[in-house]
């Protein structure tokens, strides 16, 4: 967050352009604006310091898939923390928009949640489950979407 240089790198570690950052520090929550204009907060570093927002468009941006890869296939990845009490988290990668359905099942296949039932744009998503009122023991969560099918194993340990 301190330098001399803000750089922005492609994906294939391309240097796109730098700004000089003239003393000042550059905060971490810079984003994206659906049109490709980068916001980034700027302060001198003070505890009392102003913040100033720059906005910056680049005239090669053209998607925001050129700085966020999208995933080249559907995957289900394991809960974390996993054992865990009482709540965990469930990530899964979708290489295409699609209706998805994620549910968790206990260990004789009764259901006892649906996390997601509906459509969803491609990319990484995470979905956080709560097995305060379950017991402890060995749960299944699947992923279903556009003819992918995945399940995996977590263990709730109270």
């Amino acid at each position: 967050t301190t330098g001399i240089n803000y750089y922005a790198v492609s994906n294939k570690g391309n240097l796109l352009w730098q700004m000089p950052l003239n003393g000042y520090q550059v905060d971490n929550t810079s984003s994206f604006g659906a049109d490709g204009t980068l916001y980034i907060a700027l302060h001198s570093g003070s505890i009392d310091s102003n913040y100033t927002l720059i906005a910056i468009r680049d005239s090669t941006f053209t998607s925001l898939s050129e700085f966020i890869s999208q995933p080249e296939n559907f995957s289900l990845l394991q809960n974390y923390p996993n054992p865990f009490n009482p709540s965990t988290t469930i990530s899964y990668k979708l290489k295409e928009t699609g209706r998805v359905v994620l549910t968790v099942f206990d260990i004789m296949g009764r259901e006892v949640a649906q996390l997601v039932n509906g459509m969803q744009s491609s990319g990484e998503h995470s979905v956080s489950f709560d097995g305060t009122n379950l017991p402890s023991g060995m749960y299944i969560y699947q992923l279903k979407t556009n003819g992918y099918i995945s399940s995996r194993k977590m263990l709730l340990l109270k």
